[in-house]
């Protein structure tokens, strides 16, 4: 049986982008809800504050945060928050072999 594609086509790279897109603005979301929440002056929530600050305009911009150069105190401080783009990208295409011959050096160049 056939699994029908939500857009009638098959398109590995641009669902990859909605994927990424909606991982970023979670991640986007959680921050800024971060942020506002934050109200101590502990030494650890200070170092939480300063990375999400450093990290907000580049979710904002549209950069995931594995991309971000954070320190390992950076990750350590925002750790407990489980960012979905700080994860590892891991991407299986389910293709046959001949689509794959056929087209395989266009779908490396786009991924």
């Amino acid at each position: 049986e056939r699994v029908v594609h939500v857009d009638g086509r098959v398109a590995p790279v641009e669902d990859a982008e909605v994927v990424n897109l909606e991982l970023l603005l979670a991640d986007l979301a959680h921050v800024e809800r971060r942020l506002e929440r934050m109200t101590g002056d502990d030494v650890r929530q200070q170092a939480e504050r300063v990375c999400l600050e450093r990290l907000l305009p580049e979710l904002q911009r549209g950069v995931p945060a594995r991309r971000v150069r954070l320190s390992a105190e950076e990750r350590l401080a925002i750790k407990s928050m489980g960012l979905l783009t700080l994860k590892p990208v891991i991407y299986v295409l389910n293709v046959d072999e001949v689509d794959f011959l056929l087209d395989h050096e266009r779908v490396l160049q786009e991924a």
